[in-house]
């Protein structure tokens, strides 16, 4: 984790592009509902990094946390399938009431299971002891690695449930919950700590999640990249959205177009076992 201020040429080619970055930026909105949980945010046009982002000029809490309220985005679903990687923040304390250097900063993931009732809800988390970012040192960049093809809790990671933020409920661990992602959190404290109520001056900008789909390919799932596989693209190959023979399955890279990247991107994991 990382805090930081602010042909062989055809199948490099296609596995390189297949993966992919959507980053919120709030220069046109906050489509994925952004929010310090205490609300009444505002998103500022100037003085981001660069440009737009969200701040909350008056938050009265132990600690700063920022979720989204639309769950239907690409920070929600199974992050395994969707071969997420990374996550990652623009962070920023404009001021604080008393003193707050020291805390840790959290990227959280729950599994809500669709509901408003907390009393459900599964976490990983991982605690990014370097530091919350404080008055006057500006923006801050933080970069989680998400192993989302782990099998199990991955080292750094932690892991709890709604009532008890150091343990896993029974039954429940690590694949659960990263195969069934409903929000993205952040907290400006480790998620098991609590500290003194004070009035706090935060913004975020520049929230990215990171894909590499981990088996590019495998257009039919049946887990592994074969010749069904290659049936179903080369039936497409050439069509692009709005043909009536256009698969968006075989669109491997998203463009629109099944054409020579989908194709390279099939053959660079041919025979690839997914499972």
């Amino acid at each position: 984790m990382a805090r930081l201020l602010a042909c062989s040429t055809l199948l490099a080619a296609s596995a390189a592009a297949l993966a992919a970055t959507h980053v919120d930026t709030f220069e046109t909105g906050n489509p994925t509902g952004w929010r310090f949980i205490q609300g009444a945010d505002v998103i500022q046009p100037v003085g981001g990094n660069p440009g737009a982002w969200l701040n909350q000029p008056v938050y009265d809490t132990f600690a700063p946390i920022l979720d989204h309220t639309n769950l239907a985005t690409p920070f929600s679903g199974d992050y395994r399938a969707m071969g997420v990687t990374k996550i990652t923040i623009d962070a920023q304390t404009i001021s604080t009431q008393f003193p707050a250097a020291g805390l840790p900063f959290t990227l959280l993931l729950a599994d809500t299971k669709g509901t408003a009732d907390p009393a459900d809800d599964d976490y990983v988390y991982y605690v990014d002891y370097s530091g919350i970012p404080v008055p006057g040192e500006g923006w801050v960049h933080f970069e989680f690695d998400v192993p989302s093809q782990a099998d199990a809790l991955p080292p750094g990671w932690s892991g709890g449930h709604f009532g008890d933020m150091e343990s896993f409920r029974p039954g429940v661990g690590w694949t659960d919950v990263i195969q069934s992602v409903d929000r993205v959190e952040f907290w400006w404290i480790h998620p098991a700590w609590f500290a003194i109520f004070q009035q706090w001056n935060v913004g975020a900008d520049n929230i990215a999640i990171v894909t590499a789909p981990p088996c590019p390919g495998d257009i039919d799932g049946d887990g592994v990249v074969g010749q069904s596989d290659l049936g179903v693209l080369l039936a497409a190959f050439g069509t692009c959205d709005g043909d009536p023979a256009y698969n968006a399955a075989a669109d491997l890279d998203g463009d629109g177009c099944v054409g020579q990247t989908d194709l390279g991107a099939l053959l660079s994991h041919f025979g690839t076992n997914c499972r």
